[in-house]
């Protein structure tokens, strides 16, 4: 995997942790799949 995929991904990761990207189910479309299933949030 090349470097600016990994880090694409690390800021899409980080990006799901802030508070104003969870609060808008727009953005959490953008950037978790279809299947996206979370335990424990």
């Amino acid at each position: 995997m090349n470097n600016n995929l990994m880090e694409q991904m690390k800021e899409l990761e980080k990006s799901h942790l802030n508070l104003e990207v969870r609060k808008s189910s727009e953005e959490l479309d953008n950037i978790l799949a279809d299947d996206f299933f979370e335990i424990g949030s």
